[in-house]
């Protein structure tokens, strides 16, 4: 990854934003048309839409996405863990403007297979493994599990619409072996 233009980034961006109010503004001009999930939940046709263009826009661009972690660490708040600093945030999110992330040996997490940097700049490679982080593997094990089960209920709540992003989310989760 090359270093990021920030003025063509940001005027990306900004048009992204634009188009989706536009889809928005539409959808309201004519009526949203809202679906309701197995679990009595909306999702309106304006979701599915702004959704769409975000998802295109990732793949003509061929762009990384990069899920930052800038809240609790090692546990939930009420565990006594702690928030991630303001100053590794900082360092994370200047490796992927700076792209040195891009330098970094990946992991994968194995309950929802997402791809972590196994060391970046300034920041221990124990914050990066999010089991790592946990003074308590076997509840990390447990909390995965548990948040892995409300993300595959979610997940049937949508129903045949989101059949494309059947890999996406945790996967027999149960049979993993850590």
């Amino acid at each position: 990854m090359n270093n990021l233009n920030l003025k063509n980034t940001t005027e990306d961006f900004i048009g992204v934003f634009l188009k989706a109010g536009k889809i928005a503004k539409e959808i309201s001009q004519r009526g949203a048309k809202v679906s309701i999930k197995a679990d009595k939940s909306p999702v309106t046709d304006g979701d599915l839409a702004v959704d769409k263009l975000l998802k295109d826009k990732i793949k003509k661009h061929k762009s990384n996405v990069y899920l930052v972690n800038t809240g609790w660490i090692g546990g939930s708040a009420i565990s006594g863990a702690k928030r991630i600093s303001i100053q590794n945030t900082r360092l994370m999110i200047t490796s992927i403007l700076n792209g040195s992330i891009e330098k970094s040996a990946f992991h994968i997490e194995p309950i929802f297979g997402l791809s972590y940097p196994t060391n970046l700049e300034g920041v221990s490679s124990s914050l990066l493994n999010p089991r790592l982080a946990w003074n308590d593997p076997d509840k990390y094990d447990s909390q995965a599990d548990e948040l892995a089960q409300l993300f595959i209920s979610n997940f049937k709540t949508f129903g045949k619409s989101v059949l494309y992003l059947c890999n996406a989310g945790p996967q027999n989760h149960n049979e993993i072996a850590i």
